[in-house]
């Protein structure tokens, strides 16, 4: 073979391998360009997950707050009216304004005393066996001693405020635990008498 056929051989050649490195940097490039897209597309992805879950806390630390706030407000709730969903069995007490309840289980320890002078009051006193009378409260009918809880509609229509004024105790050290318990108790159903009232449709709450 002569120097001519070879050069045109040569010359021949020189297009296809500048066409092959052209076609691997094209695809190198496209490869190139894909990558960063799914890099980018990945990206994205995580920080959606992230703020979905950011979101998801938040919502979940409001309800929270919700729920707390609305247990709050429920207690508070039932420190001023009682259970009326309260299903133990109850004694009456009978006044002029009409007749409270109050729980039987305490009819052992309980004594009432009705005061009708300036203000119509009932007083309750808790007591154990040998130990020294307690007063736990009196509830007071239009009086302006104590706290108001509300206003009782009596069955001529008329309506009169209702007062609750607590004591504290005079115990000493013969009062066992037990024995306390049951006086706080006592003086805690209250809530089941003013209660009792609300549930009955006749006491508005203040």
């Amino acid at each position: 073979m002569d120097n001519k056929e070879k050069n045109a051989k040569k010359t021949n050649n020189t297009p296809n391998t500048n066409n092959s490195k052209t076609i691997i940097i094209i695809l190198s490039s496209v490869i190139a360009v894909c990558l960063i897209v799914i890099i980018v597309l990945l990206c994205l992805l995580l920080k959606k997950s992230d703020d979905k879950k950011s979101s998801d806390n938040k919502s979940a630390v409001s309800d929270t707050s919700m729920q707390s706030e609305t247990s709050a407000s429920t207690e508070n709730s039932s420190l001023t009216i009682g259970s009326p969903d309260d299903s133990r069995e109850a004694i009456e007490i009978v006044t002029k304004y009409g007749t409270l309840l109050y729980p039987k289980e305490w009819e052992s320890n309980l004594r009432t005393k009705i005061v009708d002078s300036d203000v119509y009051k009932v007083e309750f006193y808790g007591t154990v066996e040998g130990k020294t009378e307690q007063h736990l409260f009196d509830l007071s009918f239009n009086g302006t001693e104590g706290y108001n809880l509300g206003t009782l509609t009596t069955e001529t229509g008329e309506a009169v405020q209702i007062n609750i004024e607590s004591y504290d105790f005079e115990l000493d050290d013969s009062w066992t635990e037990d024995e306390k318990f049951t006086l706080y108790a006592m003086q805690e159903d209250i809530n089941y008498t003013i209660g009792m009232l609300a549930e009955n449709g006749n006491f508005t709450v203040s």
